[in-house]
């Protein structure tokens, strides 16, 4: 049986999708955005209904992980580089390991985890 709704996919590579949720996970993580602000720059860039919670999943993930491990050496863009980006990964990793004591991750307890977190 046909799908009646099909599954909508963003039109951008899965580096270009890791790129712009690592951008906005270390601008929520800097205080250059909240998580309104995130949600909207991220369906802006992914053309998708991606929330700061589907960022830092997505960047848990091996497809994202994978793409943004093979980018040059060099890459850099926007003043950041490479080395930012992972360690994006890194802080998504931890976030979905570690935030939430019943280790259910949801949207309602992601930002105030988040913040505590960085104050420690």
């Amino acid at each position: 049986m046909r799908a009646l709704f099909p599954k909508r996919k963003s039109k951008l590579s899965a580096a270009s999708k890791a790129i712009s949720a690592a951008s906005v996970l270390l601008a929520v993580r800097d205080g250059q955005m909240d998580d309104k602000q995130a949600a909207i720059a991220l369906r802006q860039a992914v053309g998708l209904q991606w929330s700061l919670l589907t960022a830092v999943q997505y960047l848990s993930g091996k497809e994202a992980i994978g793409a943004l491990i093979q980018l040059p050496e060099d890459w850099s863009v926007d003043g950041k580089d490479k080395s930012d980006l992972l360690n994006a990964l890194l802080i998504a990793n931890d976030m979905c390991a570690n935030l939430h004591p019943s280790a259910q991750l949801t949207a309602g307890v992601l930002l105030p985890a988040f913040k505590k977190s960085a104050k420690s």
